[in-house]
């Protein structure tokens, strides 16, 4: 109840920032509005989204409509657990001769679906702003949304297949993304789409085609608490690094690989934090279980400065790490002081890490 009244405020806020347009910048609005909207998405375990995606056949006057559907699922009956990630299922759409035609001269038109990650929508957000206040119609019901443009690391939409900003309309009722604009990048040319939520259901029954993901068994994570497990390993680049010699540093652990396009999402995020100068206490190393070339060839590709242990898989059972990404944080007495699995929001590392930079932000 608290966290609800506080992200109400925070968008009552922004509302008024925008209507005033002298209590604060564009960018504090957007900025407190992408945090709130992400938390709120972090808090829900069951819903059903229904929409279209739609987007322009190019060199027609077709414009196809994908239906789909999003789920999400709590693992159990206890709401406190941790949800498994969304699933969204695309329905054919309904073409007519002339279009259909023009899709298959082209040879195909997928559908992209790599813009409803709204539990973390500050992810890698390089600048935002609140650009106007909207109403949309969604069978029959006028909805005020606030648009926010925003601008996302250029590595994150590269890896993503998408180009230049985003566009999110968010319910100021409800904190949820009702619609969004986005370009997606093809070869080397660009298509722009758009996005309808047209029906929210909270709570809702799963739709008959899901089936929620099998329970997989995974190594157990190193205890809180406990010593770390030493290691010796080398970087990509060579050197050697004795995990015992860090002795009096924290040290962050980071394992990654270059396949997981979550891991990807984060490094930006971990490389931002090295360049504090609070970090001179800290080592930051990734650890990938991958061959030494592979990473160094991924991370001179990307332009990534990330230092990461490789051939790591004797390290990855000691830690006990199944899916990644995984970040294990060691204190400066070479104990285990938090576990974090799975992909999370940047919010939420900022918060789990917050006392090691004794950043009040």
């Amino acid at each position: 109840m608290i966290r609800q009244s506080m992200a109400r405020l925070a968008l009552a806020v922004v509302v008024s920032c925008f209507l005033s347009a002298v209590v604060c910048t564009p960018e504090d609005r957007a900025g407190d509005l992408l945090e709130v909207v992400s938390e709120k998405y972090e808090s829900l375990n069951n819903y059903l989204f229904e929409g279209v995606e739609s987007a322009n056949v190019p060199g027609t006057d077709c414009n196809i409509e994908i239906p789909f559907q999003i789920v999400q699922r709590a693992d159990s009956a206890d709401a406190s657990t941790s949800p498994q990630s969304p699933t969204i299922r695309f329905t054919t759409p309904k073409l007519t001769k002339v279009c259909f035609d023009a899709i298959r001269n082209l040879g195909g038109f997928s559908s992209p679906g790599q813009w409803d990650e709204f539990d973390h929508l500050q992810q890698g957000a390089r600048a935002a702003r609140v650009m106007s206040m909207q109403i949309l119609n969604l069978n029959g019901e006028d909805i005020q949304c606030a648009v926010v443009e925003v601008v996302y690391d250029p590595y994150l939409q590269k890896i993503r297949g998408l180009a230049g900003p985003i566009r999110y309309w968010i319910d100021e009722t409800t904190l949820l993304v009702r619609r969004v604009e986005f370009t997606e990048v093809i070869g080397k040319e660009t298509r722009p789409w758009s996005v309808t939520i047209e029906k929210v259901s909270l709570g809702a029954v799963a739709p008959p085609w899901f089936r929620p993901s099998e329970t997989v068994s995974y190594p157990h994570p190193a205890p809180l608490g406990a010593p770390a497990p030493d290691f010796s390993l080398r970087t990509a680049d060579g050197q050697l690094v004795h995990l015992k010699d860090l002795r009096g540093k924290t040290v962050l652990l980071d394992f990654w690989a270059t396949w997981c396009m979550a891991c990807d999402e984060e490094i930006p995020f971990f490389e931002e934090l090295q360049s504090r100068p609070r970090a001179s206490g800290v080592v930051f190393l990734g650890v990938s279980d991958e061959k030494s070339s592979v990473v160094r060839e991924w991370l001179q590709q990307n332009h990534r400065s990330f230092r990461t242990l490789v051939d790591a898989k004797q390290a990855f059972r000691a830690y006990g790490v199944g899916p990644i990404p995984v970040l294990v944080v060691i204190n400066q007495q070479g104990v285990v002081s938090n576990y974090i699995g799975g992909f999370t929001s940047e919010r939420r590392l900022r918060n789990s890490l917050k006392d090691i930079f004794n950043d009040p932000n």
